[in-house]
Formats: structure tokens, C-alpha cells, sequence
């Protein structure tokens, strides 16, 4: 959540840092509840682990897939 506001800059930091609160709300509201359902049915996690796995190594991926960081300052001189 800290690289949000150097990869986007300051115009969007609302925008995203609301979008990702949001996500983030959601999965910590919704997954031990699917956590929890899923284990009731199975009387396993291996499940949820393994459906963990893919979310993790995409939400890995996705961080490398940033770069370096914009460099806004020259951008805001010459507007």
C-alpha cells in the first residue's frame, strides 16, 4: 500500500488507496468465512490452500510487474 501513491501519484491516491481498502475489506470479511465453509464440506483446508496458491503467485507477479517509480516532479513543472 506504500508504492501507491509513487506508481500512481497524488491525483489518484484517494481513488486507488479507496479501491484497495475496499479489496482488502472484502477478502478479510468474505475468506475465513469461505475458509470456513469450505472446511465444514470437506473437513479439509487443502482446498483453500491450494486455491491460495494461484491468488499469491498472481498477486506476486502483479507487485513485480510495477517497475521503477514515475518521476512526477518533472511532470508537475511543466504543467
Amino acid at each position: 500500500m506504500t508504492d501507491t501513491p509513487l506508481s500512481a501519484g497524488q491525483r489518484a491516491y484517494a481513488t486507488l488507496y479507496t479501491t484497495i481498502m475496499a479489496a482488502m475489506s472484502l477478502g478479510v470479511g468474505l475468506g475465513p468465512l469461505t475458509a470456513n465453509l469450505v472446511y465444514d464440506r470437506t473437513q479439509s483446508y487443502d482446498l483453500v490452500l491450494w486455491a491460495a496458491l494461484p491468488m499469491f503467485t498472481i498477486g506476486a507477479l502483479l507487485f513485480l510487474s510495477l517497475g521503477p517509480y514515475p518521476d512526477f516532479t518533472k511532470q508537475e513543472k511543466e504543467v
